[in-house]
C-alpha cells in the first residue's frame, strides 16, 4: 500500500517539476461549484502516460489536474486559490464524458 501511494507521488511530483515546458496551449474550461475559473485558451500539459492531464490558465490565476484511475474515471485537485502553487483543493473522483471530466461539483475541460 505505502508504495503504491510513493509511486503516484512521485508521478505528481514529476508531472509538477516538468512544468510550463512540456505544456502546449489548448481550449480548456475549469467550472467549480457555481464559478468558472478558465474559460478558454489555456497551457495543456498530459503526464504519467496514461491521460492523466493538468490544465493552466495562461495569467497563472488558476490550475487543475486529473489523473485517471480507471477507465473513464479520475481524481481531480486544484490550486483552489488565485496564483495558488499547489493542487491541495480535492475536486473528488470525476467521470469522463467527451473532452470533460466531471461530477456534481466541478468540470475540467481540454481540447
Amino acid at each position: 500500500m505505502h508504495r503504491t501511494c510513493a509511486f503516484g507521488t512521485v508521478i505528481l511530483v514529476a508531472a509538477a517539476l516538468a512544468g510550463p515546458a512540456a505544456a502546449r496551449p489548448a481550449q480548456c474550461y475549469l467550472h467549480i461549484g457555481n464559478v468558472v475559473y478558465i474559460d478558454g485558451p489555456c497551457d495543456f500539459d498530459n503526464f504519467g502516460g496514461d491521460g492523466s492531464f493538468q490544465i493552466s490558465a495562461y495569467d497563472g490565476s488558476y490550475f487543475a489536474v486529473v489523473s485517471i484511475v480507471g477507465r473513464g474515471r479520475a481524481e481531480g485537485w486544484w490550486n483552489g486559490n488565485t496564483g495558488g502553487t499547489h493542487a491541495h483543493e480535492a475536486l473528488g473522483g470525476l467521470v469522463r464524458n467527451d473532452a470533460c471530466w466531471s461530477n456534481g461539483f466541478a468540470v475540467v475541460c481540454a481540447w
